[in-house]
C-alpha cells in the first residue's frame, strides 16, 4: 500500500501568481497536510514547511514610504531620491509607465512591495516601452508582492554598470510577465570584475500571454530569466510557462552562463516552455568569468557548480503542439562542469528529439534519478555520470498527465524505490517538501510508504 500527500494543483490562497504545491495559503508551518491513500481514504499528514510565506511587515524604524497609481509617473523620481533602507509599500492599481524612463535603485536595502500583499493587485506596467522597466544598481534590494508587465525590452535588470557589484539581491512572490528579452537579467560586468552575486527568486511566475504572442508572434529573444557570470543564485518554487511563440522559438526561459557559478535550481515547474532551462551555453563564447578558487574546471566552462534538483518539467499544450517551431530540450547541461541534475520529472505528451541533454567536453558532474518519458542525450563526448535515471518512461506512472499533475501514480512501480544510492549528494527531499525515504522513488515526487 503506498499513501501519498495530496497534490495541491492549483493554488488555493488568494491572488497568489503561482500554480505549484508550495502556495497553499500557509503563512506558517504549522498546519498538516492530508494524504490520499490507494484506496480512497485520506489520513492525517506532518506538518510541512511553507516554502513561499508573505514578506514580514517592515521592521520598526524603518522609512516606509506609502504610493498609489496617481503617482505612477513620479515613480523613477521618488525612488531615484530614496535613502538607503526604504520601503515603498504601493497600493493596489495599475501603474502606466508608458514612455517613462527606467526606474533606477541606486540605494542598498530598498524594498519595492505591494501594500496589500496581492501580487495580482499591483502592477508596474511598461507599456511596451523600449527600455528596461526597473533597473538594481544596490545591494541588498528586494521587490516582493506585485506585477512587472509588458516591457519592450527588459523587465527587471540587476545591473553592476562597472562595479563593484549588486549583491543579495531579492524576488520573492512576484509575477512577471511579456517583455521583448527577459523578463529578470543578473548580468555581471565581467571586464570590470563587478557580479550580481548571492540572489534568490522565489514563489515567483513568468510567462507570455496570448495577447503577447498575437502581437509579437516572432519571440525568439523572449526569456524568463538570464543570469550571466552570476554566482550562488537560488532559483525555488517559481511557475514558467509558455515560454512560446507560433511562428518562432523563444530563447531559453531559465538561463545561467558565461561563467556563472553554484546556481541552485530547485522544486519549480516548467509548462509549455519552447526550451526550459540550461546551464552553460556554447563553448566558443567568449569573457566567462573564471571558475571560483578551488575549483577543477577549466577556464572557459560556461556554468561551474550547483544543482538541478525536484523540477517539474510538463509539455502537452495543443497549441504548443501545433507551433511552427516544436520545442527543444526541457534541461541542456552544456559546457556544465561539476553539476548534479537529481530527481528531475520531465514529461512530454507527443515524441521529442531530446528532454535530457548534455554537450560538450569540459561538461562533468551527474545526471542522476531522473524520470523522463523521452530520452536523456549525449550529444558530445562528456564526463558525466548517468545513472538511475527511468527513460522512455510510460505516462501511467503518473496521476494526471494530461492535466499537468506529475506526482507519481500508486501503482508506479517502475519508479517506486528504484533510485540508486547519491550518497553524500543525495537529495533529501522532494518536490513537495516532503522527506525522501531510505529507498528514494525515481524523479521529482516521493510516494508516502
Amino acid at each position: 500500500m503506498f499513501a501519498r500527500r495530496l497534490a495541491v494543483v492549483l493554488a488555493s490562497c488568494t491572488a497568489c501568481p503561482v500554480e505549484n504545491p508550495a502556495w497553499d495559503g500557509r503563512a506558517d508551518g504549522s498546519d498538516t497536510a492530508a494524504s490520499s491513500s490507494d484506496d480512497g481514504t485520506t489520513t492525517g499528514g506532518e506538518p510541512t514547511p511553507n516554502a513561499c510565506p508573505p514578506l514580514p511587515a517592515p521592521a520598526a524604524g524603518v522609512m516606509v514610504v506609502e504610493l498609489d497609481p496617481s503617482e505612477a509617473a513620479e515613480l523613477d523620481e521618488q525612488i531615484a531620491a530614496a535613502a538607503p533602507n526604504t520601503t515603498f509599500r504601493l497600493a493596489d492599481g495599475r501603474y502606466d509607465r508608458a514612455g517613462q524612463p527606467t526606474i533606477v535603485v541606486s540605494a542598498p536595502g530598498i524594498v519595492l512591495r505591494s501594500a496589500s500583499g496581492d501580487p495580482s493587485a499591483v502592477i508596474l506596467d511598461g507599456g511596451g516601452t523600449a527600455s528596461d522597466l526597473v533597473t538594481v544598481r544596490a545591494d541588498d534590494v528586494t521587490l516582493a508582492e506585485l506585477s512587472l508587465r509588458n516591457g519592450g525590452d527588459d523587465l527587471l535588470v540587476f545591473d553592476p554598470v562597472g562595479g563593484p557589484g549588486v549583491r543579495r539581491p531579492r524576488v520573492h512572490r512576484v509575477s512577471f510577465q511579456d517583455a521583448i528579452n527577459f523578463q529578470l537579467v543578473a548580468e555581471g560586468d565581467i571586464a570590470a570584475g563587478a557580479f550580481v552575486d548571492d540572489g534568490e527568486v522565489s514563489c515567483s511566475a513568468f510567462s507570455l500571454s496570448d495577447e503577447f504572442r498575437a502581437a509579437v508572434p516572432d519571440c525568439t529573444s523572449a526569456g524568463g530569466i538570464k543570469g550571466f557570470a552570476a554566482s550562488n543564485w537560488r532559483i525555488r518554487d517559481n511557475l514558467v510557462h509558455d515560454f512560446w511563440c507560433p511562428a518562432s522559438g523563444t530563447f531559453i526561459a531559465i538561463h545561467l552562463g558565461y561563467g556563472a557559478h553554484d546556481t541552485i535550481i530547485e522544486r519549480n515547474r516548467f509548462r509549455d516552455a519552447y526550451r526550459g532551462l540550461m546551464l552553460g551555453f556554447e563553448t566558443d563564447a567568449v569573457g566567462t568569468r573564471a571558475p571560483p578558487p578551488g575549483s577543477a574546471c577549466p577556464a572557459g566552462a560556461q556554468h561551474v557548480g550547483g544543482s538541478i534538483r525536484n523540477n517539474m518539467f510538463w509539455t502537452g499544450g495543443p497549441d504548443l503542439a501545433a507551433a511552427s517551431t516544436q520545442p527543444d530540450s526541457m534541461i541542456s547541461v552544456w559546457s556544465a562542469c561539476e553539476v548534479d541534475v537529481q530527481h528531475n520529472t520531465l514529461v512530454s505528451l507527443y515524441p521529442l528529439f531530446s528532454m535530457l541533454e548534455y554537450r560538450f567536453s569540459d561538461s562533468t558532474g551527474s545526471i542522476v534519478n531522473n524520470l523522463v518519458t523521452g530520452r536523456i542525450t549525449a550529444r558530445d563526448p562528456a564526463a558525466i555520470v548517468d545513472a538511475g535515471n527511468l527513460v522512455d518512461a510510460g505516462q501511467e506512472l503518473f496521476v494526471d498527465p494530461g492535466a499537468g499533475d506529475l506526482h507519481l501514480a500508486a501503482g508506479a512501480s517502475a519508479a517506486i524505490d528504484a533510485s540508486v544510492v547519491a550518497g553524500a549528494s543525495a537529495v533529501p527531499d522532494d518536490f513537495d517538501g516532503q522527506t525522501r525515504d531510505a529507498r528514494p522513488d525515481v524523479g521529482a515526487d516521493e510516494l508516502d510508504p
